[in-house]
């Protein structure tokens, strides 16, 4: 198991948008230990985009 905190500097948060473009409710959100930068690293858009 890795226990490492999502508002470390170490570890990679990612995100997924919806279609309007807001946030999905899955995302890793919030500031990173220390510094204070922002949180997703990463972001996809995802819930409700269809595609082939």
């Amino acid at each position: 198991m890795i226990n490492v905190s999502l508002g470390d500097e170490l570890a990679l948060a990612v995100g997924a948008t919806q279609v309007d473009d807001e946030l999905a409710v899955l995302t890793a959100i919030g500031p990173r230990a220390g510094e204070g930068g922002l949180k997703p690293d990463l972001m996809d858009p995802d819930v409700g985009v269809v595609a082939a």
